[in-house]
């Protein structure tokens, strides 16, 4: 196959004149075609593309400079956004183990009571304090109710249950079922990044609950809308700080 040496020069990012100069210095061979025309073997430009060094211009690195500067800037909005999440994660368990930690102590303090009334003989259980036995375990359950929901599943303040997050946000009459919200995320393979599924372990049914975490509801309302369904906001919103309700077995929705 033969181009012209406007068309080789073309194809490899060369001047026309620069071809002209390579045939002169015997670098190329061309045959004449009619009269001001000149004919060139395609693979002969290809290999001698191949050959010599790549031009490169202030405008050509410009471009070059501008692309990687888009994709630094990209990837620093990526780990950004990383960066608060995690760091809300880390406050959330550091609030967690806090209470775990004091709930710990109050067990073993009341363990190793009780572990006494049990090796002494029944003759000297009145000098043990069985008052402070019971406040002991007392304390115990108190500080393990004071766990709210969210933080016995690790989730951020102003989480809300998907069943939830539709009943609140669909209108009066709830059009939005949460099935079908979770129909809609597994077709468009959105799971992840739109759902916190919290698993649990002890559930015979309802084993796998779906949460709407706050950095998630922004991105669950736009794509709720891009899908056409009706969004009202409710008096709560923005979920940042929202009252957390007991999760039933209602509003757990199911794998």
């Amino acid at each position: 196959m033969y181009v012209s040496a406007v068309d080789a020069g073309k194809l490899i990012g060369r001047s026309t004149r620069t071809i002209h100069r390579w045939i002169e210095q015997g670098k190329l061979q061309a045959r004449h075609h009619g009269s001001n025309q000149l004919l060139i073997l395609l693979a002969d430009v290809e290999a001698l593309a191949t050959d010599e060094p790549e031009v490169v211009t202030p405008l050509s690195l410009l471009h070059a400079q501008a692309e990687t500067a888009a994709e630094l800037r990209a990837r620093i909005d990526e780990l950004l956004i990383s960066t608060r999440q995690l760091s809300q994660q880390v406050t959330t368990q550091q609030t967690r183990i806090e209470h775990l930690e004091i709930v710990t102590r109050h067990e073993y303090e009341a363990h190793s009571i009780l572990q006494k009334l049990l090796s002494v003989r029944p003759s000297a259980l009145d000098s043990i304090d069985a008052t402070t036995l019971r406040e002991q375990r007392a304390e115990v359950g108190r500080l393990t109710r004071q766990l709210s929901v969210l933080e016995k599943r690790g989730l951020p303040l102003g989480s809300q249950t998907l069943s939830t997050f539709c009943k609140w946000h669909s209108g009066e009459h709830a059009t939005v079922h949460p099935s079908t919200m979770k129909g809609i995320l597994e077709a468009a393979s959105r799971v992840s990044e739109m759902i916190a599924i919290y698993e649990r372990p002890t559930a015979s049914t309802y084993t796998h609950e779906w949460w709407v975490t706050p950095e998630q509801q922004h991105n669950m309302i736009l794509f709720w809308q891009s899908h056409g369904k009706p969004f009202e906001p409710c008096p709560e919103c923005p979920h940042t700080d929202i009252r957390v309700v007991e999760v039933t077995q209602e509003s757990s929705v199911p794998a």
